[in-house]
């Protein structure tokens, strides 16, 4: 998991919130933490796993803080 300054990134869940197109919140301890990098790596992954090839996904970050 990304890391910066001792923080580490903690995954909460994932929920997805609509199907057109796939939309899912991904729920972190601090959505900072999350490098673009991350972020296309677990879009990926959910490509992969869920069968989504040639559909675009969105990822939307929330952390704790309101």
């Amino acid at each position: 998991m990304p890391s910066d300054k001792g923080k580490r990134l903690k995954m909460r869940y994932l929920m997805q919130i609509k199907t057109r197109p796939p939309t899912f919140f991904l729920f972190v301890n601090n959505k900072n933490l999350v490098s673009d990098n991350f972020e296309q790596f677990i879009r990926n992954s959910i490509i992969k796993e869920f069968g989504f090839v040639g559909v675009p996904i969105r990822i939307l970050l929330r952390d704790n803080k309101l």
